[in-house]
């Protein structure tokens, strides 16, 4: 069975996420056995500030 799983950073804005941080993250999964599928990077701008949200897609191959 194939589990699937989304996750989400926002950088720039609070609460602020590190690089380090993220990399920590999806370590984590990686060695749970969690390989990534796809990356998707958006960004928003103001006046004021640019935030950029990153979404990780990932997937789990299960045996039964």
């Amino acid at each position: 069975m194939v589990k699937y799983k989304i996750l989400q950073w926002n950088i720039g804005s609070y609460p602020y996420v590190s690089q380090d941080k993220f990399e920590d993250e999806l370590n984590k999964f990686a060695e749970d056995g969690w390989r990534i599928k796809d990356i998707k990077i958006t960004e928003k701008k103001s006046i004021f500030n640019s935030n950029n949200t990153i979404i990780v897609f990932m997937e789990k191959n299960e045996e039964n």
